[in-house]
C-alpha cells in the first residue's frame, strides 16, 4: 500500500454519509496527493462537511500538510455511457 492509499484509508471515516463520485490518489513529486470529487444534496451540506471538526482531525492524523484546496461546483448534467 502506498502513502496516498494509507492517507486515504485514514480519512475515510470522515466521509461517512457522503457520496464519493471519484477519489483518486497521485504522487507526481513523491508527495502524496488526494483528489476527491464528492456529491452533496446542496451547498449547505457541503459546507457543513467541510466545517466538521472530525474531517479536520482525520486529515491532521493522516498527515495532511497545509490548507486543502476546495472548489464547490454545481452538477449541471449527469450522463452515463
Amino acid at each position: 500500500m502506498t502513502g496516498p492509499d494509507i492517507a486515504l484509508r485514514s480519512i475515510m471515516p470522515a466521509f461517512e454519509g457522503v457520496i464519493p463520485a471519484t477519489i483518486a490518489t497521485a504522487s507526481a513529486d513523491g508527495t502524496p496527493n488526494i483528489t476527491a470529487f464528492l456529491q452533496f444534496p446542496d451547498v449547505p451540506a457541503a459546507a457543513s462537511f467541510l466545517d466538521n471538526p472530525a474531517l479536520a482531525e482525520a486529515m491532521k492524523e493522516a498527515g495532511v500538510i497545509g490548507t486543502p484546496e476546495v472548489q464547490i461546483t454545481e452538477l449541471v448534467e449527469s450522463v452515463s455511457y
